[in-house]
């Protein structure tokens, strides 16, 4: 009976050990904070397989039979099957401990994939724009050298068209002059001679002259009226093809021209001054514009051959007026032409004006507008027909037309001098 009961000691002893030490470890579980960590999870877990082994290994060595079990072994039985379930649901609480690290793991590791992708591609669009960003620097490279050539190409050929517009210009001007001489030699050598008269003794003409130079002013106020809506024919030198018109039943003769010149305004304003305003018995080489005046009057005879052996005088008074403006400059010519011999009687009355002005579309470019009005007028004559008015107006065109070419020569050796000179120097 000693050994029962020693046995049951030995089992009392160790139950209270074992109540004890679940005491201390509920005492601490109560200390601790309510989520314990993994660490004691696993120590408290070992604590329970080191005290399920101790139970086991003495029921290993000798098990009572159920008819010698005391009733300590059964209450011995019933802590081994509290324990075994503390130790299962203790396995349970740690499995799903795991699974909810392996799930936080998952969504950590898923939330550092999206920011890494996140880096990746920023880093990658960082990456593909320096790349642009360098061959956009290497192809403006490229496109500004061939901008810069192109340029370059420009600039010369424009500069060569320059120089062919003026070749084409100057050669077109002379193959023109030459086949206006071809085909006027014979009509122009009807013009025999054409002669200024000396101003000493002049006393009819003094009183025409101040006529002419008080009309300037009224006719170059004009101008503008009188230019406006004409259609001009441009020819070098001017044609002077006078048509037949009429007015309130006046019969005028008018002609309307345009020439271009390949100079600089400057150079034609200076050089047509000087041609028209100078003293007509100077030498115009050794002219200057400081020498021409605002104003000039002349007398000159011409002299027309008619027919073989036959020919026809005429006295010509004319004066003229010049007006600077700002951005062109305007001539006045007053004329009449006095009929003699076959024409004694006849006179025309001829108003002319002048402009000259720089060219729109080309700067080293003049252009040159003329326009004429001519009246004949019957002074004394009995009986004029139609076919000697046409005669004595075409007398008037032609001998224009000689000033004209005659001008043009000048204005031609004035700007060879001139510019002869600026080589010289």
């Amino acid at each position: 009976m000693e050994e029962p009961s020693s046995a049951f000691l030995d089992d009392e002893a160790f139950l209270a050990e074992v109540t004890e030490f679940l005491s201390d470890c509920n005492a601490c579980d109560e200390i601790k904070d309510g989520d314990t960590t993994a660490a004691g999870d696993e120590s408290l877990l070992l604590a329970s397989h080191q005290l399920l082994a101790e139970i086991d290994a003495p029921q290993d060595q000798g098990t009572p039979t159920k008819e010698n079990q005391s009733p300590g072994h059964k209450k011995y039985s019933v802590s081994f099957d509290k324990m075994r379930e503390i130790r299962n649901t203790q396995a349970a609480i740690r499995r799903q401990r795991y699974r909810q690290k392996l799930k936080n793991e998952k969504e950590t590791l898923a939330q550092q994939e999206s920011e890494l992708s996140r880096e990746l591609a920023k880093l990658q669009a960082a990456q593909e724009e320096v790349g642009a960003s360098q061959a956009r620097r290497l192809t403006l490279g490229t496109w500004r050298a061939i901008a810069a050539r192109q340029r370059e190409r420009r600039v010369e050929a424009e500069q060569k068209q320059k120089l062919l517009r003026a070749e084409v210009v100057g050669r077109s001007r002379m193959i023109e002059q030459m086949n206006l001489l071809l085909q006027d030699t014979c009509r122009l050598q009807q013009l025999l001679a054409c002669e200024t008269m000396p101003r000493s003794g002049e006393i009819n003409g003094a009183e025409l002259f101040k006529t002419f130079l008080q009309e300037m002013d009224g006719l170059y106020a004009q101008t503008n009226d009188v230019l406006h809506g004409l259609v001009y024919k441009s020819s070098v030198p001017a044609a002077y093809d006078l048509k037949p018109k009429w007015k309130d039943g006046t019969m005028y003769f008018d002609s309307a021209d345009r020439m271009e010149f390949p100079y600089a305004f400057e150079e034609a304003e200076d050089a047509m001054t000087t041609i028209l305003m100078s003293d007509p018995n100077a030498c115009l080489q050794n002219a200057s514009v400081m020498e021409s005046k605002v104003t000039v009057t002349m007398k000159y005879h011409l002299k027309y051959r008619l027919t073989q052996g036959k020919s026809v005088d005429f006295v010509i008074y004319g004066a003229g007026k010049k007006y600077k403006e700002n951005d062109r400059l305007v001539y006045l010519w007053r004329g009449l032409t006095e009929g003699q011999g076959e024409f004694d009687g006849l006179q025309s009355d001829e108003t002319t004006w002048i402009v000259v002005r720089p060219s729109r579309g080309v700067e080293t470019s003049t252009i040159l507008e003329c326009y004429s009005r001519i009246v004949p007028v019957n002074i004394g004559m009995k009986s004029t027909g139609n076919n000697n008015v046409e005669m004595f107006v075409k007398i008037v065109a032609e001998s224009g037309e000689k000033e004209s070419k005659e001008m043009m020569k000048m204005m031609e050796s004035l700007m060879l001098n001139d510019r002869n000179c600026v080589f010289d120097n």
